[in-house]
């Protein structure tokens, strides 16, 4: 089960060519702490999104700041905040940018077997501090997280067994995911 989302912006063209920087990370669950979303934040396929968001809008996407922390191994660099306990936590890159994605993610874990677990990602584009892109993904745990995220955004697998491989469903261009060595970056 998929439910996507997106507002329909007028004029694409003021995302064309212009770079974005990766400046936030927001997970959401309760139940965790900083090391299981370090490692969570880790293998969360940012590199192959950041493609796939790169083809679409024809931008470019630095994620530097976040390739860094993931490559320091440090997860006091996540900011823990909860009442009782810490159910939120936050990546963030400090250095100011005009055009900027901040990525939101939420695992909502059932406790009744019978219920699959769900996860929602939203992404944001933001240009000189104006919203104009946001896409809301939100997919049970049968579907690989990637996917579902490509599908919001226009996108599909090519090959079912294989994510290095996505289509856009509109023109029908391949763009190839492979080409990275790693998803932090």
């Amino acid at each position: 089960m998929c439910s996507c989302n997106s507002p329909d912006i007028t004029d694409r063209n003021i995302l064309k060519k212009r770079i974005f920087y990766f400046q936030k990370f927001r997970f959401l669950q309760r139940g965790t702490d900083r090391d299981a979303v370090f490692l969570k934040m880790r293998n969360f396929p940012v590199g192959k999104l950041f493609i796939i968001l790169s083809h679409k809008f024809d931008i470019n996407i630095d994620s530097s700041g976040f390739g860094n922390f993931i490559l320091s191994g440090d997860a006091s660099q996540i900011q823990a905040k909860g009442l009782i306990f810490d159910n939120e936590f936050i990546w963030e890159d400090k250095t100011e940018h005009k055009n900027i994605i901040s990525i939101e993610y939420r695992e909502i874990l059932n406790t009744d077997s019978a219920a699959p677990d769900e996860k929602e990602c939203n992404l944001l584009l933001t240009v000189n501090g104006k919203r104009v892109e946001w896409f809301r993904s939100i997919c049970d745990s049968k579907e690989p997280l990637l996917v579902t995220i490509a599908g919001t955004l226009g996108y599909s697998r090519l090959n079912k067994d294989n994510d290095d491989y996505y289509i856009n469903n509109e023109n029908k261009s391949i763009v190839n995911l492979h080409t990275i060595s790693t998803d932090a970056i």
